[in-house]
């Protein structure tokens, strides 16, 4: 919820995301904590249960929602607040067949004499209430009037949203694309160790993504495939290690497990709390689902997170709309 705080003098103007699935329950809780903490975190009118509403009703007026058509999760028990929520969602397909797999959110906060603040959040989770090991980016920013090439690949992924369904309301592609104009020229703060940050998107030109060439190589992915670990091997000199889920290792021939010597798993002590019943959350997905792609090259250290696993659909091909930075 942190993400979602209005910065000291400002409120909440637009807010953005992007999942693969998507769970109501979760996403009507994320509306609340926009409507409570978007206002310079001002939430004492809240208390109040007729305010409370009108409240989510205003920050679903400034919040849209973009994830893959068919993969919303129907709530097992009905709710009238639910019904704020359908403007907010634009289910949408790829343009070239794959997944639409980004997980993003970008807000705008505005101040009375101030420039707007952004706030970018790169994820590896879906907009679910999943309990998986996942990994998230979060940086602001401010507009230059600079048009900035590290931020051509968010620009894009933005900017193509809109178009991914047909049926997108006049005014909801008019505010998307001013944010996606709006990013392109942001300069962000970068987080403590970090002298740099550049975003990719995949799944509009059918081009693969790989590492730059580095010395080792170290990935993180919950799901693999064996071409793509060759691809990014050959990025390498020294392709050191691979995390993955324990099933998905099991997959890999013997060939395919030795491009990358060492690979590991989860313990499965790691993946739930002692005692826990997970016959009751039976559909709630755990275990690892971080996508993580850690390269050296001499005393340069690039770290690249977000939404692309290392399969054939995401790396290799490009097929799947993704995220990362």
């Amino acid at each position: 919820t942190q993400a979602f705080r209005a910065p000291a003098g400002y409120q909440l103007d637009f807010a953005l995301a992007t999942t693969y699935s998507l769970d109501l329950g979760a996403l009507l809780g994320s509306t609340l904590h926009l409507s409570v903490l978007g206002n310079d975190g001002r939430s004492a009118g809240f208390q109040n249960g007729v305010m409370l509403l009108e409240g989510l009703r205003r920050s679903a007026e400034h919040l849209v929602v973009f994830c893959q058509a068919g993969q919303i999760y129907v709530p097992q028990i009905p709710h009238i607040l639910y019904g704020l929520l359908e403007p907010v969602v634009v289910p949408v397909r790829t343009p070239l067949g794959g997944a639409f797999h980004p997980k993003l959110w970008a807000l705008r906060f505005v101040g009375e004499g101030k420039k707007p603040v952004f706030r970018v959040v790169v994820l590896s989770r879906n907009l679910t209430h999943d309990r998986s090991w996942d990994v998230a980016l979060a940086t602001e920013g401010v507009p230059t009037g600079r048009r900035w090439r590290s931020n051509e690949g968010l620009r894009d992924l933005v900017a193509g949203l809109p178009d991914m369904n047909p049926r997108t309301p006049t005014a909801i592609r008019k505010k998307v694309l001013q944010l996606a104009e709006q990013l392109h020229s942001a300069e962000w703060q970068c987080p403590e160790g970090i002298d740099e940050m550049r975003f990719s998107s995949l799944g509009f030109s059918g081009k693969g993504w790989t590492p730059q060439e580095s010395q080792k190589l170290a990935v993180i992915s919950p799901f693999v495939s064996a071409k793509a670990l060759q691809q990014l091997a050959k990025s390498t000199r020294d392709p050191v290690l691979l995390v993955s889920r324990p099933e998905e290792l099991d997959k890999l021939d013997p060939p395919a497990r030795r491009v990358f010597p060492q690979c590991f798993s989860l313990r499965e002590a790691a993946e739930t709390e002692d005692g826990e019943d997970l016959s009751q959350e039976s559909n709630v997905l755990r275990g690892l689902h971080a996508k993580v792609y850690i390269s050296q090259d001499g005393r340069d250290t690039t770290i690249t997170m977000g939404s692309a696993n290392a399969t054939l659909a995401a790396v290799v091909y490009g097929l799947n709309v993704e995220l990362l930075g």
